[in-house]
């Protein structure tokens, strides 16, 4: 049986930082405060990209028809269309509307799930929905190989990005309300964000 907040005083503490970080990491969503180039432009092209795109007439009527969240699909074809992965491969099981976003971001990628132990270089994209399906040694160890990843809300509350940024030790994490972000290229400096998203 899990404790409340009330009766679990680093709960507590730990909510009332994340509402006391928030003016800190909404203006990192403009850039500032980040001093690392690839960042800075990762944070202005892709998570906070104030344009439109061709796509996104389609990814919202897709986000209508199925019930999610528009801003979260625009985001992963954002950061499908960044990468260019020519793989993507995820790690438990993700709607129709993630999926179609995500090719429509990089139309020539193959996609299948995720494989234990197959060689993930820097060509792919991890799409991880849930952790529960996989073992977290696995997905850092393809991480590791320079495959870049997004971690969507089950994975994301499970503790999946503690393990890898414990498990890398270069690439930077950005991380947000509903997902998180890992690019995982190895010329990049091991640096974590919160950012709002």
């Amino acid at each position: 049986m899990t404790q409340s907040a009330e009766n679990n005083p680093s709960a507590s503490r730990g909510l009332w930082r994340r509402c006391l970080s928030v003016p800190r990491r909404m203006a990192r969503r403009k850039g500032f405060g980040i001093h690392s180039p690839f960042a800075f432009d990762f944070v202005r092209r892709v998570i906070a990209q104030p344009c439109a795109y061709y796509a996104y007439e389609r990814i919202n009527g897709i986000a209508e028809t199925a019930a999610e969240r528009g801003a979260l699909l625009r985001l992963l074809f954002r950061v499908c269309l960044y990468f260019r992965p020519r793989r993507i491969a995820v790690c438990g099981s993700v709607s129709d509307a993630v999926m179609e976003s995500l090719i429509l971001g990089s139309p020539d990628a193959v996609s299948g799930k995720f494989e234990c132990g197959a060689d993930y270089g820097e060509d792919t994209l991890l799409v991880i929905a849930s952790c529960d399906e996989v073992d977290s040694a696995e997905v850092v160890a393809a991480l590791k190989c320079g495959a870049n990843a997004v971690i969507l809300g089950a994975a994301y509350n499970s503790g999946l990005l503690a393990d890898i940024w414990h498990g890398t030790v270069c690439g930077m994490l950005f991380r947000g309300r509903k997902a998180g972000i890992y690019a995982g290229m190895r010329h990049l400096p091991h640096q974590s964000f919160d950012v709002w998203f």
